[in-house]
This record gives structure tokens, C-alpha cells and sequence, in this order.
């Protein structure tokens, strides 16, 4: 895994700016979310807070555009992008998002341990805060891990609920400006359930 490239692609949930809002101008607003995403590989669907919009293919657009200027042949797997919107310094300011990657490319002897490199990738340029949570939803063992990033006086936080899932390592990162407003989104995280595979 390239980890300049995870840290590069990661400042999308935590930078300021909406690249979408950026190459097509403001007047332009981008989808609103899903009112359920569902994997069918992976036999999973989720149900995320209302009052998002999606970035999910401007992102991945975003990430390939990266993978080729780094060169790089191995980036996340970005199954989606929801963000409150383009100002990322007022207090209500959260973003969501579904990452995956393959378990045997990762490099850990045991799944926990892949779990946990997954999260820090995803959570790129955050500081690690606390110990990992276990955390039970359903047929699903996340492990929680928390991160904040320090920009001036602003905090932002971000719990990252990684799992196995198949053989992907699935990572789910709530980040938010307002702890409330982080305790608010991730409670969504119940929403995980499985579902009949295709």
C-alpha cells in the first residue's frame, strides 16, 4: 500500500476543500447521498444520516488521477463518500465514508492487526487517540479506532470502524468538527446489516 497516496487521498475527508464544488463551480451542487448504500459483493447495506451529499465519483476520479501521477498500482477501494459540505472549519462540518481492501494485501499476521493498518490508512494524517474499541453490529466485529488532526485552534476527530468482512477489510471513518456532531453520525453505524449476496 502506497502511503503517501493514503495519506494524500485521507486529506479528502479532512481538508477544506470539495473538489467536485472546485472543477464545476458552486452553482452546481453535488448529489445528495443515498438513503441506503448496498454492497452486494460484500452482502453488507448501510444506512447513513440524512442531509449529505455524495462525492463518491468525484473522489474516486480524485484518487485514480493520484494513483497515476504516484504511480501507484495499489490505492483503497472508495465504495463511498458523503460530506455535510464544503466548509470544513464550522462546527457542524462531518463526512462519512466505506473503504475497502483486500486482506492478503495487507502485511499482518493476524486479521486485528490488519484491521488496525487498514484504519490508520484510512485515517492518513490523524494522530491515533485512546485504544482500539471492539465493537459488536450484528454479524459484524468492528474494532473502533479514534484519530484528530490539529489545524490552528480547530480539532478535527475521527472514528474509524474497521472489520473483515469476506475478504476485504472494510473501513467505515465518521469525522466531525463537534464531538456531538461525531457522536450523532456514527451511531449510524447500527445501521450495518447483512443482506443476501449476489
Amino acid at each position: 500500500m502506497n502511503n503517501r497516496l493514503a495519506r494524500s487521498r485521507t486529506l479528502l475527508q479532512f481538508a477544506a476543500a470539495l473538489l467536485l464544488l472546485a472543477a464545476c463551480g458552486v452553482a452546481q451542487i453535488p448529489p445528495a447521498a443515498p438513503a441506503v448504500y448496498s454492497n452486494a459483493e460484500l452482502a453488507f447495506r448501510y444506512t447513513p444520516p440524512a442531509g449529505l451529499f455524495d462525492l463518491t465519483q468525484s473522489d474516486r476520479e480524485w484518487i485514480a488521477k493520484r494513483a497515476e501521477e504516484t504511480h501507484s498500482s495499489k490505492t483503497l477501494n472508495l465504495c463511498l463518500s458523503l460530506r455535510s459540505g464544503p466548509d470544513d472549519a464550522t462546527d457542524a462540518w462531518h463526512s462519512i465514508g466505506i473503504e475497502t481492501f483486500p486482506r492478503n494485501a495487507i502485511n499482518a499476521p493476524t486479521d486485528r492487526e490488519a484491521i488496525l493498518k487498514m484504519s490508520g490508512w484510512v485515517a492518513g494524517p490523524g494522530k491515533p487517540v485512546g485504544s482500539p474499541k471492539d465493537v459488536q453490529v450484528g454479524p459484524f466485529h468492528f474494532v473502533m479506532s479514534s484519530f484528530e488532526v490539529h489545524e490552528g485552534k480547530l480539532i478535527k476527530r475521527a472514528h474509524v470502524y474497521s472489520a473483515i468482512i469476506k475478504d476485504q477489510v472494510v473501513s467505515v471513518p465518521f469525522s466531525a468538527n463537534s464531538t456531538d456532531v461525531l457522536s450523532r453520525i456514527e451511531a449510524s453505524i447500527k445501521t450495518f446489516q447483512a443482506i443476501k449476496a449476489k
